[in-house]
């Protein structure tokens, strides 16, 4: 009887320390940024892992961590993890956001800025002020985390923000809308999936403008103690030049599969 005993509580010490090792995360779901899970319907684009994704699962190896990602769509997610006791850590926080909990150091940085049909545009945006008399979609958020935006919006014909950026892609190729402001990798990676579905339809020559400065984003912890073993891990991974690394074997990964 002592032995059994002793056996279940090693097997229950053992248990509690692998689910120590899982951290759960709540994410943006967004393309290009986190994968999605594997399905046949899925795209060959939208099954390469994310390049945010790439960066945090790098950091937690190092961290010798193991990530669980759960995804929502953007502005939820940062919500949800206020609100609820379910998640450990949440990703894709811009920089000017507070949340409770333990910021880290950024961890990546989106290039913001203008997509438009190059031939549904009679002169090219190069600034926010251009963007008067346009009907204009973009991210939840985005009047917030761009405050110069706030002075065009009444002069805009139409402003809109959607956290399905799948959809912004298609207004703008059925010209229901005449721009998208967004990441232009994020932009870039929606209509190469648009365009695996059909090459003609969406087929028309695209300009982009970057009218923003990069934006930073980093995640947020519920424990410190895990937040500084991210930062630490994280400040190797740049010093090593992985970060870099990561990011331009995402960029080959999409352009080769397009």
């Amino acid at each position: 009887m002592k032995v059994i005993i002793t056996l279940f509580l090693i097997s229950s010490s053992a248990a509690h320390a692998v689910k120590s090792d899982e951290i759960k995360i709540i994410a943006a779901d967004i393309a290009g940024v986190f994968k999605k899970k594997s399905n046949k319907e899925l795209s060959t684009l939208t099954k390469i892992q994310g390049r945010e994704e790439r960066i945090i699962n790098e950091t937690f190896n190092c961290m010798q961590k193991k990530p669980n990602f759960t995804l929502m769509p953007f502005g939820r997610h940062t919500y949800h993890f206020e609100n609820t006791q379910t998640f450990d850590a949440v990703t894709t926080v811009y920089d000017s956001v507070n949340l409770k909990g333990y910021p880290s150091r950024s961890h990546i940085k989106y290039f913001n800025g203008v997509s438009y049909l190059t031939e549904n545009v009679s002169k090219p945006i190069n600034s926010i002020k251009d963007l008067a008399g346009k009907r204009v979609i973009s991210f939840v958020g985005a009047r917030k985390m761009f405050k110069e935006l706030e002075s065009v919006i009444p002069k805009m014909r139409s402003y809109t923000e959607n956290s399905n950026q799948a959809i912004h892609s298609k207004m703008l190729f059925s010209k229901r809308v005449d721009v998208v402001i967004s990441d232009a990798i994020i932009f870039a990676h929606h209509t190469s999936q648009l365009q695996q579905i059909d090459k003609t339809k969406y087929n028309k020559q695209v300009s982009f403008k970057q009218i923003f400065e990069p934006s930073t984003f980093k995640m947020y912890f519920k424990s410190e103690k895990i937040r500084d073993s991210f930062n630490s891990c994280l400040e190797k991974l740049y010093k090593n030049d992985i970060i870099q690394r990561l990011n331009i074997e995402y960029y080959n990964e999409m352009i080769i599969n397009k």
